[in-house]
């Protein structure tokens, strides 16, 4: 390991990733229903791993639901797309970084195939760094099926140490 560099427990990162999970589920039965909050019955943690010149990679899996679908009920809207890596991403990103609040900066995708309804996906995430006041992850969509990527995403996230009452 090098210098500066710190060791994560992959238990720890499932740990605060499922609890990150939890809390939306948790805001979404309380009636608080905006997407994010519905995305988490949809959302279910796949795969952590931790890994050496990076943080690691984390895997979800999710079936579209027609909640999140598009004028023509087909593929999923655009927006539902956005906040589903926003989701997944920042919960990757909270898995090893629990202890500050992060806020999305910039959020860029690229559409290669539409996300279709009722139909499984992998979110991958690869988590690229945490730093002090940012973090960096790479985020795909790939269907479960064909393996095919539907969607490339960079997510850029503020880390912010300071905490916040509403």
């Amino acid at each position: 390991m090098q210098k500066g560099q710190v060791q994560y427990d992959v238990e720890t990162v499932k740990r605060d990733i499922l609890s990150f999970l939890k809390l939306h589920e948790d805001a979404y039965k309380n009636g608080k229903s905006v997407w994010d909050t519905l995305l988490s019955q949809y959302v279910t943690l796949d795969k952590v791993e931790v890994c050496v010149g990076h943080p690691g990679n984390v895997s979800f899996r999710v079936r579209i639901p027609h909640e999140m679908r598009n004028l023509y009920q087909v593929s999923m809207h655009a927006g539902a797309v956005c906040t589903l890596v926003d989701y997944c991403s920042g919960a990757a990103v909270t898995g090893f970084d629990a202890q500050n609040q992060h806020i999305s900066v910039k959020l860029q995708q690229d559409y290669l195939s539409r996300v279709m309804m009722d139909r499984e996906y992998i979110v991958s995430v690869i988590v690229q760094k945490v730093g002090k006041k940012l973090a960096f992850s790479q985020t795909f969509i790939i269907d479960a099926l064909t393996q095919e990527i539907v969607v490339s995403a960079s997510h850029t996230i503020a880390v912010v140490k300071e905490t916040y009452k509403l």
